[in-house]
């Protein structure tokens, strides 16, 4: 899932472009209209195991994975373990202010480069020519 992930809750705190979803306790409603357990991760942090696990990077033990596409984000895997904090990512790229005064984001902070970078053309020049 995009946005304000608590992990070990499997709740939901902000999305991006859902406004209205604000606390959702996800995985709860998940587990109890399924009756199977249910883990809600940050969408690039899970697609960074994936790939460790099954995909480009497999058998790899340290995976550093860069995203940009509607957000810019990143997931790393250092010695075959997904770095992180308690219920939060440690590599938020797409929450680093560069405008104070400009657009704010979905988690309330202003200009963040995520949604400074979204998919433009400034951005794939930086990774393409460093």
């Amino acid at each position: 899932m995009p946005g304000i992930i608590d992990t070990e809750n499997g709740i939901i705190h902000r999305m991006p472009f859902y406004d209205d979803v604000k606390d959702l306790p996800l995985g709860e409603v998940l587990a109890n209209h399924t009756g199977v357990s249910v883990y809600i991760q940050h969408d690039i942090s899970a697609w960074t195991m994936a790939e460790s696990l099954f995909g480009a990077s497999r058998g790899a033990r340290d995976v550093i994975q860069v995203v940009i596409d509607h957000n810019v984000g990143a997931g790393v895997i250092t010695d075959g373990r997904l770095l992180h904090a308690g219920s939060s990512s440690l590599v938020e790229i797409g929450h680093t202010q560069v405008d104070p005064y400009g657009k704010r984001c979905y988690c309330g902070k202003p200009r963040l480069s995520g949604n400074h970078c979204q998919r433009s053309r400034a951005c794939w020049s930086l990774l393409r020519y460093g």
